[in-house]
């Protein structure tokens, strides 16, 4: 298991103003380059502009499922 540096660029997701701030300010606190969102589908808008080294999202929101927010990966075709 990798685990993240605290250079990491993190992405927090979550329709809760107050629990994007919490985790936005506690992980900025211990270093992280952390940006949030409230919105899923601005957070497409910035998973698609930059890069993050983890998503961490909310499940349930009335825009769209956290799950769908997120980069299907890519299949190697031997698979």
């Amino acid at each position: 298991m990798t685990s993240l540096n605290s250079s990491a660029r993190l992405l927090i997701l979550d329709d809760d103003p107050g629990v994007v701030e919490f985790l936005c300010d506690m992980l900025g606190e211990r270093g992280y380059r952390v940006t949030g969102q409230t919105s899923a589908q601005a957070a497409l808008g910035r998973i698609a502009a930059e890069p993050f080294d983890l998503v961490i999202s909310d499940i349930e929101m009335p825009e769209l499922r956290g799950l769908d927010a997120l980069p299907k990966p890519k299949l190697n075709d031997n698979q």
